[in-house]
């Protein structure tokens, strides 16, 4: 019997290698008063997205780090456009000189109006006239009973002057030329304008009592006028008269109307060219707004040379009478 055969001794055992650890990243949060760089957190995403389920979980309490970036965009786009609707804003503001609801012809402010009453500093109009400044505004408390002529140097400053009737509620101003044995003899306009620029006469009753010619004269150089609001009654002559009146800015009757019982044949607008060196031969540029009344007695009457007379209505131009 053979004897047992030894075992064959055992080979060096080898070292088992040790496993290496992986750490894992911890995820770093910012302290309550900073915010990670934008760049940082990209970086530290982008490839952890491709492995880790990248399902979106918010912690109660927190919001996550990647809405960060994108809320701060909103805050500076909505920043950038209302800086650039307050600049538009002051832009157009700058272009038009002031708010929408200020005039143009407002950028300077006016004096306190000038009042005609009898308890008042100016008991007649004439007096306040006297103290007139351009853009003024005269406002008339008491009934008149004198004529408006202007020269030269009262119609400069009445550029832009608004005189204007203040009734008590209920009542009228009527405005009628002074009595018979003043001086006056009764044969003129009792309102004469010549060369006046932007003049407002509004709310009277213009009693011309069969004595006076014409209630308001336009002659030529008068320009920007406006006759508002105005009751004509009793002319000699003719309610409204324009003499070679070419106005280079446009001269608006709106609210004009004539008073019962109108003496007949005497027109209401009378339109009249007279030869006169240096004077231009026509009636331009007057508007007859839709709001004007006048009384089938009243004809209207257009001699001479004429261009720009514009009815707004239509009916009321067909009654003009057109003379040589």
């Amino acid at each position: 019997m053979p004897p047992p055969s030894r075992p064959a001794p055992a080979p060096p055992s080898q070292p088992v290698p040790e496993l290496l650890e992986i750490p894992t990243p911890a995820l770093a949060h910012p302290a309550p008063t900073e915010e990670l760089p934008w760049e940082k957190v990209v970086g530290e995403t982008d490839d952890l997205s491709r492995s880790a389920d990248t399902t979106p979980r918010t912690a109660r309490g927190m919001r996550p780090a990647s809405t960060r970036p994108s809320n701060r965009r909103t805050w500076i786009l909505a920043g950038a456009v209302g800086l650039a609707a307050v600049l538009g804003v002051v832009i157009f503001l700058l272009i038009r000189g002031g708010p929408a609801s200020t005039p143009a012809t407002t950028t300077e402010s006016r004096r306190a109006p000038l009042i005609v009453a009898a308890d008042a500093p100016y008991r007649t109009l004439a007096a306040a006239l006297a103290r007139v400044q351009p853009r003024d505004q005269i406002l008339v408390k008491q009934d008149l009973t004198e004529y408006l002529h202007l020269d030269a140097d009262l119609a400069r400053r009445l550029r832009g002057v608004k005189i204007q009737a203040q009734p008590e509620q209920g009542k009228k101003i009527t405005w009628s030329p002074p009595p018979p044995g003043r001086g006056q003899s009764g044969q003129l306009p009792l309102i004469q304008l010549l060369e006046v620029d932007g003049l407002t006469l509004e709310g009277f009753t213009l009693n011309g009592e069969g004595r006076a010619d014409s209630l308001v004269q336009l002659s030529a150089g008068c320009k920007d006028v406006l006759l508002k609001k105005l009751t004509l009654a009793k002319p000699r002559l003719a309610g409204i008269h324009f003499v070679n009146c070419a106005a280079e800015k446009p001269i608006i009757l709106t609210g004009v109307q004539t008073e019962e019982p109108w003496p007949a044949n005497i027109p209401a607008l009378l339109f009249v060219v007279v030869k006169n060196p240096g004077v231009p031969e026509r009636n331009s540029n007057i508007e007859i707004w839709r709001d004007c009344t006048f009384s089938p007695r009243a004809p209207l009457i257009v001699r001479g040379k004429h261009e720009n007379l514009d009815f707004k209505d239509k009916d009321v131009e067909k009654r003009l009478q057109r003379q040589p």
